[in-house]
Order: C-alpha cells, then structure tokens, then sequence
C-alpha cells in the first residue's frame, strides 16, 4: 500500500488545511481558532492509527479537555490536540458481564493551536506561555513532544522535565522588527536535537525565529522544478511523527486522564 500523506487529496486534514489558509486572510474568519484545531485534529490521523491487532498498542487523537492552572481556566478554552498512545492489557478471555480492563495511556503529542490573527512573535510567545503552564500542571515529570500551530504556520519542540536546559542554553524568542528576545521561555521547553531530526530551521543559536516557521500550504509549486514549493516543510512534519512513534517514553498517564 502506497504511503499516506496528510495533504492527499483523499484525507480529511487537506480540505480543513484549505479552510485555514482561507480564513487567514479574511478580517473576521483570522481570529477563529476552531478552524486550527479542526486541522490539527486530522494532520496526525494517516501516521497514528487508531486501531491495532489484539494486544499491540493504538493511539487516541483527541482534542483535550483543560489542564492547566486553574485561576487561568477562562483564558484558555481547549484548544490542545492531544495524541495518545494506548497500551492494552495483556489478551484475556473476556468474562461474561465484567468490565474490561482499560488500556495504559501517555500522552506523546500536545498540538497548541491558535487563530491565524495571532500570527507575530507576541502571538508565538502567547501561545508558548499557555502551552508551558498546561505542561506543567499536566505533565511535571513526563516527557510530551508539542506543536504550536498558529493559522497555517507550525513549530516544534519537546518538553523535558527529566533535564532542563542549563540557564546558558535556555531559548530566547526574538521580538518583532528585531526589537529584541523574550527570555523567559522554560528550561523544560526544548529543541528537538537536529541529529534526530535533520532539517529545522526555526531555532538559531538558541533563538526561535518565528519567521522561519513552517508552513502546511501544499499547493504552491516551485515554477523553477514544478514541484511542491514547501514539500520540505511537510516531510519534516511526517519525520517528526515517525520520531514520536519510535521514541522511548518513561511512565503512564495518571488513571483520572
């Protein structure tokens, strides 16, 4: 079976993709974020299935209900795609009018998403902000990978508990019109290292450049060689979920999740 991709004319995530680019430029659609998430929603779906044979472990892609601080419940409706991992209880032979046993569940992926009008280093920083806060609270100790989306543009990261950065190495965000850096970003928000995943360029010298952002635009075609303009952008997101499928992750979801 040829492979999927998520911009195929026959996936979901390709006609909601279309609908954030379009509401991007409209005055009013720009500051509706459901759109985002509708996307996002589906992005992940060809690379995580759902279902599995009996016994081996499936993933759950869900949009997620809210954790965070709670005095900040308000500000923050839930906006984040959360891709989860399910590992099933050993096969046993089911009794007759017993509830089975649930799977194990961890969460591998968090997707902040945000309306296209928050496109601008303060949106990126907004959304870097909330995105550490619901980290914190929800995850203190376990290892997340986590996209912040932003209308049709995206960036990655992961979330560390384990090892925070030194202070010398923590990310610096660069303001607009080089005015100069937030530097407040968490030690626990990360780069993932470019030898696991060749081909970022969205963070230099410790700096995120929310101009070097990617795009989900797969339409555009380079007029010098025909091809997809950004094919490099969307083949560095399906390396990125190859990653987080084959990355060893340390404990399980608390049982309330």
């Amino acid at each position: 079976m040829a492979q999927r991709h998520f911009w195929d004319p026959t996936e979901a995530a390709s006609s909601r993709i279309i609908v954030v680019d379009e509401f991007s430029t409209d005055a009013q659609q720009k500051k509706k974020e459901a759109a985002v998430w509708h996307a996002w929603e589906h992005i992940p779906r060809p690379y995580f299935p759902d279902h599995a044979p009996v016994g081996t472990d499936h993933y759950a892609i869900e949009r997620e209900a809210y954790r965070g601080p709670q005095a900040k419940t308000t500000e923050h409706i839930p906006d984040v795609i959360v891709v989860r991992v399910r590992h099933p209880p050993p096969p046993a032979q089911p009794t007759p009018g017993q509830r089975p046993q649930r799977s194990q569940e961890r969460d591998v992926l968090w997707i902040e998403c945000k309306a296209p009008v928050e496109m601008a280093p303060h949106g990126w920083h907004t959304v870097l902000g909330e995105a550490t806060d619901r980290l914190a609270s929800a995850h203190t100790n376990r290892e997340v990978f986590l996209i912040l989306a932003i209308g049709m543009k995206w960036m990655c990261f992961v979330w560390n508990p384990a090892a925070p950065l030194p202070q010398n190495q923590r990310l610096r965000l660069r303001m607009a019109n080089n005015a100069g850096f937030w530097d407040d970003i968490d030690t626990r928000i990360q780069p993932i290292p470019a030898a696991a995943l060749p081909g970022q360029r969205h963070i230099v010298n410790n700096v995120i450049e929310t101009n070097l952002a990617y795009t989900l635009n797969y339409w555009d075609v380079n007029p010098t060689t025909n091809l997809q303009a950004h094919l490099g952008d969307l083949t560095l997101l399906e390396n990125l979920f190859a990653i987080i499928q084959n990355h060893q992750y340390v404990g399980w979801n608390p049982a309330h999740f």
